[in-house]
Order: structure tokens, then C-alpha cells, then sequence
């Protein structure tokens, strides 16, 4: 529902048109800009003699300390109250009136007003504190002063030079005072835009560490399929897993309802895709969300199953359709449902997951204290707070945020080498820039290819190391052909060899190697795009390259998909476990197997010290050596020798 003041309010303070003044559009829901065209309607004066002002959705206190917009918004959320009490009572109308003229002047998000609202808030509690009582007492120093005393980010600290900058407009237009001088304005002056640019680019949110997420992700597997916990948090950890899957905004997430898997063919494959709904500002025309879909994997199919179980019996007392839903959650759930219970599960199973590990600071986006978890999560739950006792108070655990998983999504669609385009589609996102703007902090840009372009190239030339994967040989035939063709000479012309190739060998970073796709030398992707891009997820394509030193990713991935099917088998998921141990071969046989083989006869040339000291990410790999050779023996070409 659209918020805004109904015309009705005309009547209520009496405004008359008459042939010396402008007509009064009634139709105009910004009727602050109406208003206007009588220069002396005192708006705010009038609002307080009616008392109750008439809103879209019905007529809201004036005088009331609580203001519920929770109609207004299509989603429940935590702020969509605002409390005036926590303001100091001779500025808690200026804070009112604030609300109001902002609700005059423009469409606006409720979660925006409320932001604006916290932030006047402490801007007012502070000039009380200073003794200050009016608003048209207001100075250049007092704002200084006001900003001088916050310890906070560069991007919320702009965010309250501009508020402040509003309200002092406002409250100028409306009490025809000059409270905001030039001082001021100076003052709240944003800075330079490249410098901002910087600033807001470094504090992105970034992806969840592989190894803290792959742990994270089991837990939540193992919380979810456990019969002995509660309904409700094994079905929090089923929505949590499915967002680590699909990346889908906390919103979104909590709007996603039972029956809304469909199964698409894709080139004779059936992949299941959920339904959702991406929630649109609550500002013009008459729709707040708009419907979508996306594909989800068999991990999240499973997720969705249980939370389709665990919450069946709520959600047909509740009489609604909402996937997540227990009974006492005020539907759709609140975001901070899935924070809380990630907040529990990070801290609970701390030593499992390491969330003490002061390396994950900067990397995941929250953290608490011992105390205030005890004090906010666990305060009525004395098992919770065992589990921290050994701990001191100031001890810090850190925890994912939920929106943290959508990066963590694109990271890994980006390092598989899917398009832009396709992620922007995959993730639901509302424009092309706002899917670049995520690339930009993933290393995708061209530099970071055409380092990895030349680094592969160089190594395929000089022969340091064999090159593996389907479309290899051809390659490294090709590109032999071609300097011969050329008549350059390897040992002399490398520079000239490496950037006459990369016109016609397009090479991308890739996990688990290198993309070779496009190139003129090798084979074709698929005509089907999307079939292309799933294979090239899942790493299925003829145009991976790899070398022996990418054998800690197929490892890692080797280990990360045989737990799974182990997981699938020991709980009678036949199906699916057959589908993961075809993975578990594919991986064997095609990436893993051969990388040993070529890494055991470079051990035997150079020495493991000297391949340790040229790539070090081998590390776990060569402490792992033989367990891996037993591994993969039986799904090699060429015996270890």
C-alpha cells in the first residue's frame, strides 16, 4: 500500500481556493508542493489542531507516541513502528513533524523514514544534552560539535550530514527561519564523490571464506535433518541453507511459499527452479513486489522439502501459504529470525566452526560479544549459555549476515566463469550496474584475466607444466601451429608469441583451472546458452583447462561433494546420492586423478620442497599425498610412477 496523505485533508484545515490563488490540485498526493502556492498555510500548526491526519491506509495519531505503518509495508519488519518516546520530549514534535513533511514532500521507503528517524533522534538527544532547547537556537558550532563527537563510518556518517541537511531544510520552509546557514551547509557538504566511491567500494560486504562457509553449510545440513531438534530451528537452518544455495535477499526469502518448486527442461535436463517475490520500494504505482524465479540445486531442494515439513502443521493453524512460518512469528518472519539464529549457531558450535578466529574479522560482517549474546540470544536458555562459559565477556564470535550468502553466490557464479548478464538474471537484480558493482570486488576484472591469460599461456609454452582437460591436446597443437606459422621462435619471442595468442586464446580464471572458451583453436561451447552456462558451473565442460597445481581445488571440491554423498546415503536419499557419486567420479577421473599424476612426476623432477616453494596453495595436498594417490587409483589413465 502506498503511503501518502489523502486529499481529505483539505477539507479538514479548511483551504479555500479563491480566484486571487492558484487551484489546488486535490489529485496530488505530494501536497506539501500544493500547499506551497498559499505562502502562508501554516501545515504542521494545522496537522496538530485535527489531531488524527488521513492517511492512504486510515487515520494516524497525531499526539500518539507509536506510529504503526505496518500496513504500508508488504513485508513485517521491526521498524516499521515508530517509538517518538526515546526522543527527549521538547524536540519530539520537531521529530514528528519531520515524518510528516517527508510524507508530504515524496513517495519514500518506510525503512528509509525510519533510518532518518533513528538518526534525528541522537542528533536531538545530543543538543539537549548540550542544554540547547529550540531548534531556531541551532548554530554552526553546534553541528560541528554534533559531528565531531561520532565515531562511526564514512558512508553513516554521510548518510546523517544529509539527513540533518533535510530537516533543517524543511524546518526553514516551514517556520520561515534561516537555521540552516552556510555554515552549516558547508558542513554538510559530501565529500568528493571518487573519494566516496573508494570508501563505500572498501566496505562491501565480501563473501563468506570458503572453508568458514563449507563448515557452516554442514552444520546447518546436519541441524536441519536432525529429528531430535526443534521444528523451528530445523527449519530456520532449512531456509538458511537454502539462501546459501540461491542467494536470495532476506526478504525474499521470507516471502517464498510451499508448492513453488517448478521442474524446466533444459536440453533434456530437468532442472527445478522455486518461485519468489523481489520486493520493490514502497514509492509510485500500486505494486510492491514483482515475481521471479530461479534455478536451486539438489542441496536447496532438500532444504526446501524439510522446511515445506517441519512448518506443514503451523502454516494450516496460521492459514497461510508462507514456506518459513512457526507460531509465534508475526508472518512473513522478520529478518532478524535468520540473524539471531545464525548469531546461535556461529557461537553454539564455535569450535567446530571457529568463530573465535579474529582472521575472520573484516571478512564476516557481524560479531558479538559473550555478553551481549548472553544478554540478547540466550538470556532464558541456560544450555545457550553454557556453551560460552569457559569464554571471558569481552570475548568476540563473528557471524555471517544473511545478505552476506548473496555475495557469496555471485562470488562463486563469477568464479565460474558465468556472465554478467546471467548472474544479473540467476540473482534478480534490478539493473546491469548493480551486478557490475558486485564484480568489481571479486578480482573479475580484465587485469586479473589477462594476468591469468599470460601466466597460462607462459606455462603452456615453455612446457613447465602439461596441460589437462578434454580440449588440451588440440590446444597445445594449435598453439604450436601457430608459432611455427609465424615463424617465432619460443627460447627469443615469447612476449610476441604470448600477445599474438591472446588475440585468438581467450583465457579466463576459472575454479579449477582456466576457461579456454571462444577460442578459435579449441572446441565450440554449446548453442543452448543456458545449458552452456549450468555445465560450466558445475564444471562440465570440454573447455576447462587445468594444470597439476590446480589439485587443491579438485581436492576441495572432491572432499565437499563426497560428504554430501555420504550424507545422502547414510539417510536413504537414494536418488540423490547417486547423483553426487556421479560427481565424485566425474571429479576423480577428470580433474584429480590426472593432477596427481603429473604433480607425483613433478615431486620426482624438481623435489617436493621446490613445488611447495612454487605453489604454496599445495600445501595440504602434499601433506595428503598418498591417501590421495590411493584415492584416485583406479581412475587415472597412467599409473603413479
Amino acid at each position: 500500500m502506498e503511503l501518502y496523505i489523502r486529499p481529505q485533508f483539505f477539507n479538514l484545515i479548511g483551504v479555500v481556493p479563491t480566484t486571487s490563488t492558484p487551484n489546488i490540485d486535490i489529485e496530488n498526493r505530494e501536497i506539501f508542493t500544493e500547499l506551497r502556492k498559499y505562502n502562508n498555510c501554516p501545515i504542521v500548526s494545522k496537522f496538530k489542531e485535527i489531531r488524527y491526519i488521513p492517511l492512504s491506509g486510515g487515520n494516524l495519531d497525531y499526539e500518539s507516541n507509536c506510529w504503526d505503518f505496518s500496513q504500508y509495508t508488504l513485508l513485517t519488519n521491526a521498524h516499521d513502528r515508530f517509538h517518538f518516546e526515546s526522543c527527549v520530549e521538547i524536540f519530539r514534535d520537531d521529530l514528528k513533524d519531520y515524518v510528516l513533511l517527508r510524507i508530504l514532500s515524496s513517495n519514500i521507503k518506510i525503512s528509509t523514514l525510519y533510518s532518518e528517524l533513528v538518526i534525528l533522534r541522537h542528533f536531538f538527544n545530543y543538543l539537549a544534552g548540550t542544554g540547547l532547547y529550540r531548534i531556531d537556537g541551532i548554530d554552526d558550532s553546534d553541528v560541528e560539535k554534533y559531528f565531531i563527537s561520532l565515531d562511526i563510518s564514512a558512508t553513516t556518517f554521510v548518510k546523517r550530514q544529509s539527513v540533518i541537511k533535510e530537516f533543517l531544510k524543511l524546518y526553514d520552509a516551514e517556520h520561515k527561519t534561516e537555521v540552516l546557514t552556510p555554515g552549516i551547509e558547508e558542513l554538510c557538504k559530501r565529500m568528493d564523490p571518487s573519494k566516496f566511491k573508494a570508501i563505500v567500494k572498501a566496505a562491501r560486504r565480501k563473501s563468506i571464506p570458503d572453508d568458514f562457509y563449507n563448515k557452516l553449510l554442514s552444520k546447518l545440513i546436519h541441524i536441519m535433518h536432525d529429528e531430535n531438534e526443534l521444528s523451528k530451528k530445523r527449519g530456520l537452518a532449512a531456509m538458511l541453507v537454502i539462501d546459501s544455495q540461491t542467494g536470495l535477499r532476506a526478504s525474499e526469502l521470507s516471502l517464498l511459499e510451499a508448492n513453488s518448486i517448478e521442474e524446466v527442461d533444459i536440453d533434456g535436463k530437468i532442472a527445478k527452479m522455486i518461485k519468489y517475490k523481489i520486493v520493490k520500494s514502497v514509492r509510485g504505482g500500486n505494486n510492491e513486489y514483482i515475481n521471479a524465479i530461479t534455478y536451486i540445486n539438489d542441496i536447496s531442494f532438500e532444504a526446501y522439502k524439510v522446511a515445506t515439513e517441519v512448518f506443514s502443521e503451523s502454516r494450516k493453524n496460521r492459514n497461510t501459504n508462507y514456506l518459513c512460518c512457526f507460531p509465534e512469528a508475526k508472518l512473513p518472519v522478520y529478518t532478524e529470525s535468520y540473524i539471531n539464529f545464525m548469531k546461535e549457531v556461529c557461537i553454539k558450535y564455535n569450535k567446530e566452526l571457529g568463530s573465535t578466529n579474529e582472521k575472520l574479522k573484516g571478512t564476516l560482517s557481524g560479531e558479538m560479544s559473550k555478553s551481549s549474546f548472553i544478554l540478547d540470544i540466550a538470556r532464558n536458555n541456560k544450555e545457550l549459555q553454557a556453551t560460552v562459559n569457559d569464554f571471558p565477556d569481552n570475548q568476540v564470535f563473528y557471524y555471517p549476515l544473511v545478505h552476506q550468502y548473496r555475495n557469496t553466490v555471485v562470488v562463486g557464479l563469477l568464479r565460474r566463469g558465468v556472465k554478467l548478464e546471467f548472474v544479473r538474471r540467476y540473482m534478480g537484480h534490478l539493473s546491469e550496474e548493480m551486478t557490475a558493482a558486485y564484480a568489481e570486488s571479486y578480482d573479475t576484472d580484465m587485469q586479473e584475466n589477462l594476468a591469468v591469460s599470460e601466466s597460462t599461456l607462459s606455462t603452456i609454452i615453455s612446457g613447465e607444466a602439461k596441460l589437462l582437460g578434454p580440449s588440451a591436446d588440440r590446444l597445445t597443437a594449435g598453439i604450436n601451429a601457430w608459432i611455427e606459422s609465424h615463424q617465432l621462435n619460443v627460447a627469443t619471442d615469447m612476449d610476441e608469441i604470448i600477445e599474438g595468442l591472446e588475440k585468438v586464446v581467450p583465457i579466463r580464471a576459472k575454479r579449477g583451472g582456466v576457461c579456454i572458451k571462444g577460442s578459435k583453436l579449441t572446441n565450440a561451447c554449446s548453442v543452448d546458452v543456458q545449458t552452456d552456462e549450468f555445465m560450466c558451473a558445475v564444471g562440465l565442460c570440454s573447455n576447462i583447462c587445468h594444470f597439476y597445481f590446480n589439485a587443491d581445488e579438485s581436492y576441495a571440491d572432491y572432499k565437499e561433494v563426497m560428504a554430501t554423498y555420504t550424507f545422502n546415503k547414510e539417510n536413504g536419499f537414494t536418488r540423490q546420492a547417486e547423483k553426487e557419486y556421479t560427481k565424485v567420479t566425474y571429479i576423480l577421473r577428470n580433474r584429480l586423478g590426472p593432477e596427481m599424476v603429473e604433480l607425483v612426476k613433478e615431486i620426482k623432477q624438481i623435489g617436493e620442497q621446490e613445488v611447495l616453494k612454487r605453489h604454496p596453495n599445495l600445501e595440504e595436498v602434499l601433506n595428503n599425498i598418498e591417501e590421495i594417490k590411493e584415492i584416485v587409483d583406479g581412475y587415472t589413465e597412467e599409473e603413479f610412477s
